[in-house]
């Protein structure tokens, strides 16, 4: 909805991750082979989620062991050096599951721009070990445990405008450990109660070839520990009604920021499903979040979501929510030289948090036997946004400060369309449109980065009588505007389509290969996402 991924709040089976880089989780870290499915909730959604949530939130599921015993192994190779092998196990007995898994990545990385010794991306050694249990104690009441640990490992090379170059070695460590109850009685009625506590530890070496002058080690350490119980109920026929509390500690301790920052949250939330009537289905679901802040006091989010059933075959939704984000640690107490370059940047202890409106109004519909179609509107207004601006000139070397600085407010706006078909047996089609429109208040001019148009398609055939399964998925994005030093930066149009065959041939068996980036898009610059990349390789299942 036009806004960037620091507004959106990644959750891993309801639970907070850690551990942004630049203002981003990447997603990378996340093993595909241990995700069951992601859910997705598009609009400002701290009525539930409290911070960070103005975007929208990404709930990443994994999996959970449901057969007496199960086992897979996958592997992968491809070009740019990507190799992947990863095996699953689990186990039921009685009242007892379990679910392992792990797994081995490695790739060469790649360079867009071969005019410079710097690489646009880092070649990466990543392992990763999980472990869950489930324990039913009776008909009613599940217990659940698990831990997980990832390592990554990765080297770069950077290069100044002054022309000094630095070799880039990165680790960065995961870790987590998660309790969780659950209570499911009569009418509806369930308690769960859910701790968690994670670390992320990041380190970082710069090394200057032929010199020590610029040498540098960073090192960041971030823990969090979440509590949180929630109840819901059915009340008067008609009324489902979750409530609960949430506490949140947060620590930050980093080379690049002065002193360590902590902050602690408590909050209450509550939202009722009402179901005004049933022919047609209308429902209203009005929600409010209270949060106490130790650093930025206290705020209310409500939210108002309503569904309307029209007729068999169309649904019309419409939602009205508030949203707010704390500025994180980085923007108050950042403190990062670089004297190569002839720049710092340093936090921001006065910085206020960020708060959106936001509104979105859909209908969903079925055109006919074979025929889908889904048309939303989206409107989101942000109050106090974050941004880095350029503060002070030192006087005495020339040095630029730059910092964390409140504009006055910006908004986006546009519309989504999708449209779904199955025109011959074995054969889904799938493509939409978005236009978004976006603007900074402060400047008058559109957010940077945001394409005003965007294509996708999607095409699924699975041939008759037989496993192998073809998948071809594309984006067409219109042109991307950049701000540098006020002048305008226009990136060109481009499509990225990617395909994949699989079957099988054995009961356990399958096969696959597949083919990144066909049409080679991207850039050092302005676009620098991986170049045409083939690969194949095969997965057991028992």
């Amino acid at each position: 909805q036009g806004l960037s991924s620091t507004y959106v709040l990644i959750l891993v089976d309801g639970e907070r991750a850690i551990g942004r880089i630049g203002g981003a989780i990447d997603l990378q870290r996340f093993p595909i082979e241990e995700i069951e499915r992601v859910e997705i909730v598009k609009g400002p959604s701290s009525a539930l989620y409290g911070s960070d949530a103005l975007a929208g939130v990404i709930n990443i599921i994994t999996r959970k062991g449901t057969a007496p015993l199960s086992a897979t192994l996958h592997s992968s190779m491809g070009q740019l050096g990507k190799s992947d092998l990863s095996a699953e196990l689990g186990a039921m007995m009685g009242a007892w599951s379990s679910l392992t898994s792990a797994g081995w990545h490695v790739g060469d990385g790649y360079d867009r721009d071969r005019s410079n010794l710097a690489t646009t991306a880092s070649s990466f050694d990543e392992r990763h070990i999980k472990q869950s249990f489930k324990y039913a104690a009776s008909k009613t009441l599940t217990l659940r445990a698990g831990g997980e640990y990832l390592v990554r490992d990765q080297v770069g090379t950077d290069e100044s405008a002054t022309g000094a170059v630095f070799d880039r070695t990165s680790r960065t460590e995961t870790a987590g450990l998660s309790l969780g109850s659950e209570w499911r009685g009569a009418e509806g009625r369930r308690f769960a109660a859910n701790a968690r506590y994670g670390l992320w530890h990041d380190q970082l070496l710069r090394d200057q070839r032929l010199s020590e002058a610029l040498d540098s080690y960073e090192a960041t350490e971030e823990q969090i520990g979440e509590l949180r119980f929630q109840h819901d109920r059915a009340f008067a026929e008609n009324h489902y009604l979750s409530a609960g509390v949430e506490g949140l500690a947060e620590s930050l301790e980093a080379d690049r920021i002065t002193g360590r920052g902590s902050r602690y949250r408590a909050a209450l939330f509550v939202q009722d499903e009402w179901t005004l009537d049933t022919q047609p289905y209308i429902v209203l679901s009005p929600g409010v979040r209270a949060d106490a802040d130790t650093q930025f006091g206290f705020h209310i989010t409500p939210k108002l979501a309503a569904r309307y059933d029209v007729r068999e075959g169309l649904t019309i939704r419409a939602s009205y929510g508030q949203g707010f984000r704390a500025p994180n640690f980085r923007e108050l107490l950042l403190f990062f030289e670089n004297p190569a370059v002839g720049y710092r940047v340093s936090g921001n202890e006065d910085l206020k948090p960020e708060h959106s409106h936001g509104a979105n109004v859909s209908a969903q519909a079925k055109l006919g036997d074979r025929w889908w179609g889904t048309l939303s509107s989206f409107y989101n207004d942000i109050e106090n946004l974050i941004t880095t601006d350029l503060v002070s000139v030192d006087g005495m070397d020339g040095t630029q400060v730059f910092g964390y600085v409140n504009v006055e407010s910006a908004r986006t706006a546009g519309v989504e369309s999708q449209l779904k078909t199955s025109p011959i047996a074995g054969l889904t089609l799938d493509v939409g449109y978005t236009f978004t429109s976006t603007l900074d208040r402060s400047t008058g001019r559109a957010l940077p980065g945001r394409a005003r148009h965007q294509a996708t398609a999607k095409a699924t055939y699975q041939y008759p009588d037989s496993s192998l399964r073809l998948h071809i998925r594309g984006g067409l994005y219109g042109s991307r505007v950049f701000f540098e030093q006020d002048e305008e930066v226009s990136a060109s149009p481009y499509a990225d389509i990617s395909s994949r065959i699989t079957g099988d041939i054995a009961k356990y068996l399958s096969v696959f290969v597949g083919a990144q980036n066909l049409l080679n898009a991207g850039d050092a610059l302005l676009l620098p996402i991986a170049p045409r990349t083939f690969y194949g390789g095969m997965t057991a299942r028992y």
